[in-house]
């Protein structure tokens, strides 16, 4: 996941830097991929005749939650969350674009819910 996440950072964000930060709580890991951004926001697309675009549709079923956030200067903040131990569930940290799927379907902007995947 994490791979992923930072392939898309590098493909398509801009500038020269990629951030990969990592939280490690008593519920889970929360893993953030902020990049310098690039016009474009992270979008769901499954081909399954094409060689690209199925990165995120994978994101979205092995995370059990995932999202991103445009920041105020311009950046792209790609995130997602894992159980910190098997078997072990916790309700994941509040965010501001919250992707868990526990969340009612409507959809919002930077959000991953049930209905796009």
């Amino acid at each position: 996941m994490l791979s992923e996440t930072l392939t898309n950072a590098i493909v398509h964000g801009s500038g020269l830097l990629v951030e990969v930060d990592a939280y490690v709580g008593m519920a889970g890991i929360r893993i953030e991929v902020t990049d310098g951004g690039g016009g474009a926001v992270p979008h769901h697309r499954d081909d399954p005749h094409g060689e690209h675009g199925r990165g995120l549709p994978i994101l979205g079923v092995l995370a059990r939650s995932w999202g991103y956030e445009q920041l105020d200067d311009g950046r792209l903040r790609v995130w997602f969350e894992v159980p910190h131990t098997k078997g072990r569930s916790a309700a994941p940290a509040p965010s501001r674009h919250d992707g868990s799927r526990d969340e009612p379907s409507g959809p919002s902007a930077g959000t991953a819910h049930m209905a796009d995947r």
